[in-house]
């Protein structure tokens, strides 16, 4: 498989069967969480499309969406480890000691509550997934062509597996204790253990582990590629106009790298902006113009285009409430996304920007 993947974790929730455990001891969310920042981000295999080694950009943009986690109360964190406690003695029938944990928790949560009665959707862990496919654009297209022909012969599994590596992203997942929830399920729980309903408490403490909710950013790597060709270009154009245009080269293929890989689709319009823009830019480069302020623009094109793309969050729970409006609404939406794109993909190809 031509694909590696990094993965950190600020904390991770793991559910087995009836139980869960949160490792939640102080400092272990957020940008401070122990170890995280500490390890040295393993060397990632680079690309055959002649680009400059980006791993600080990706490590940069990390950084970024960890440094931006809101840390959860302390005692939020150690009502939810109690509720997991007692999720574990109900399983070894360990009644009072389940009891005991949940009445702590209660308090817990009623505190955080006092202290901040508009405690809502908590984050309460963070983990962040790097994902780079180790291969050129012509590996992409053959990957797809291939996909497209076993598809045509219904060889679906085998299609699957061949797109299935075909990501280049960093993935901030981020999860949520609901406030106005969560603590109803334990102060319901305890009440059903103090009426001897074992099986009904264990089932509203697992019910209310479903009410806790996740979303993720996807950032492409390909486009924070490109950025950093562009800004190295802006740095030597004025003495070397060769090297400059050739990184400005490199930028234009890790765009079209956001096209193959799909990213490209929500963003059709500003994506092809910028790759017009850089065109013109060569051109300016080599007729010894000043391109300064269209390197600015240029720049400025890239933050708002990172900018949306930090900001636009999916609900895991539910990828369609992404989607707000109606069917027609819809349709219409997507119908102008593929139109955009494949007219993005038709004059990418031919050059013609």
């Amino acid at each position: 498989m031509k694909r590696q993947t990094l993965f950190f974790a600020a904390a991770a929730i793991v559910l087995v069967g009836s139980t869960a455990t949160l490792n939640a001891q102080s400092g272990n969310f957020g940008a401070d969480g122990s170890g995280i920042w500490k390890e040295t981000i393993k060397k990632r295999i680079g690309h055959k499309d002649g680009d400059i080694n980006a791993d600080a950009t990706v490590k940069k943009e990390m950084k970024h969406h960890s440094k931006a986690f809101k840390q959860p109360p302390q005692e939020v964190i150690d009502a939810l480890n109690k509720t997991f406690a007692a999720i574990e003695a109900i399983d070894k029938d360990k009644i009072s000691t389940a009891e005991k944990e949940l009445k702590e928790a209660i308090k817990l949560f009623d505190n955080a509550l006092k202290t901040d009665p508009a405690l809502d959707l908590v984050p309460i862990d963070q983990t962040i997934e790097v994902k780079r496919f180790d291969g050129t654009i012509n590996d992409i297209k053959a990957d797809i062509n291939l996909a497209v022909k076993l598809l045509k012969s219904y060889r679906t599994q085998s299609a699957r597996d061949l797109l299935l590596p075909l990501e280049e992203e960093i993935d901030i997942t981020t999860h949520y204790l609901p406030m106005q929830l969560y603590p109803k399920a334990a102060k319901k729980a305890l009440k059903l253990l103090k009426n001897g309903k074992k099986e009904e408490a264990l089932l509203e403490l697992q019910l209310g582990l479903g009410t806790i909710t996740a979303d993720e950013i996807v950032i492409p790597i390909p486009l924070l590629d490109a950025q950093v060709h562009l800004e190295a270009a802006s740095k030597i154009y004025a003495n070397d106009k060769e090297k400059a245009i050739e990184l400005l080269n490199v930028a234009k293929r890790k765009l079209q790298r956001a096209l193959l890989l799909g990213y490209t689709d929500k963003d059709a319009k500003a994506y092809e902006k910028i790759y017009k823009e850089i065109v013109r830019l060569q051109k300016e480069i080599k007729e010894k113009r000043s391109g300064t302020k269209l390197f600015e623009r240029l720049k400025k094109d890239f933050e708002s285009l990172l900018h949306r793309t930090r900001e636009e969050k999916k609900r895991l729970e539910d990828s369609d409430s992404v989607w707000k409006g109606t069917a027609k609404a819809h349709a219409k939406a997507a119908k102008e996304e593929i139109q955009d794109r494949l007219r993005f993909q038709e004059k990418m190809e031919s050059d013609l920007f």
